[in-house]
C-alpha cells in the first residue's frame, strides 16, 4: 500500500458453486466427466508442488460465471505440505468433510497424500450424477461405519445411462487402499480423458438426468435395503 504496509491482491470471482448447480439438477454423464477432468488439472497443478487440498467437495469448486466449462478450486485452508515436517494444521485432528473424505484421511488427517484428493473427486463424481456420495449413513459415525466394511452404492443402481467405462473410472477412484488409486491429479487427468474416449466409442448420454429429489429417493430405498 502507499503506506509501505503490504497487500495480497486476489482475483475477484463471480458465479455459483457445484453444490448450488446441484441443488437445481444433476450433471449428464459428459458434463461431470467434462468438469471432473478440469478440476484433476487443477489437483495436479497443486500436488506437483507438494500440496494435498484434503476438503475437495461440491462446496469448494467455483462455476466462473456459472459456467461449467470454468472452474475454480476454492478453499485450500486445510490443504497439508507434502514433506514437511508438519502440516499446515494439527494432525492429530481428523480434518474435511465427512462424506469425501477417503478412509485413510479418516484415520488421520497426516496419512492424506493426493490419492485422497482423487477419492474426493470421485465422491464429487458420483454426487454430480445420483444427488448422493457413494457412502451414506445416519450419522457421520454410520457413514464411515459403512465406508469401512461395505462396498460404496452402485452408479448402475442410480443412472441408467451409466457405461462400464465410468462405473471402472468409480471403482478405481473409490478404492479403499489408496495405493490402487490414480497416484495423483495428473494420473487422475489422464485416466479420466481414456474413459471419456471410451465412452465416447460406445452410447453417449443425450438426455438430463433425474431431479435430485428423484435420485435421491431412489437411493435411500437402495440404501435401506428396498432394491
Amino acid at each position: 500500500m502507499a503506506d509501505g504496509r503490504p497487500y495480497l491482491a486476489m482475483e475477484w470471482l463471480e458465479g455459483e458453486s457445484l453444490s448450488e448447480r446441484l441443488d437445481r439438477e444433476l450433471l449428464t454423464i459428459g458434463e461431470a466427466l467434462s468438469m471432473a477432468a478440469r478440476v484433476a488439472d487443477a489437483l495436479g497443478a497443486a500436488h506437483a508442488r507438494g500440496i494435498v487440498h484434503r476438503d475437495l467437495k461440491p462446496g469448494n469448486i467455483l462455476l466462473v460465471d456459472r459456467q461449467l466449462e470454468r472452474i475454480k478450486l476454492l478453499d485450500f485452508g486445510i490443504a497439508s505440505a507434502r514433506g514437511s515436517e508438519r502440516d499446515l494444521t494439527d494432525t492429530r485432528t481428523v480434518l474435511g468433510t465427512p462424506g469425501y473424505m477417503a478412509p485413510e484421511q479418516i484415520q488421520s488427517s497426516k496419512h492424506a497424500g493426493p490419492a485422497a484428493d482423487v477419492f474426493a473427486l470421485g465422491c464429487v463424481i458420483f454426487k454430480c450424477l445420483t444427488g448422493h456420495v457413494p457412502y451414506e449413513g445416519r450419522n457421520t459415525l454410520d457413514l464411515i461405519v459403512n465406508m469401512m466394511s461395505r462396498p460404496p452404492l452402485s452408479i448402475v443402481s442410480l443412472r441408467n445411462d451409466a457405461t462400464r467405462p465410468l462405473e471402472d473410472l468409480l471403482s478405481v477412484m473409490l478404492d479403499r487402499d489408496p495405493l490402487r488409486r490414480p497416484a495423483d491429479g495428473a494420473a487422475l487427468a489422464a485416466l479420466i480423458g481414456e474413459t471419456v474416449a471410451a465412452r465416447a466409442q460406445g452410447q453417449t448420454d443425450s438426455h438430463r438426468p433425474p431431479s435430485p429429489h428423484a435420485a435421491a429417493d431412489e437411493a435411500t430405498r437402495i440404501v435401506d435395503g428396498e432394491g
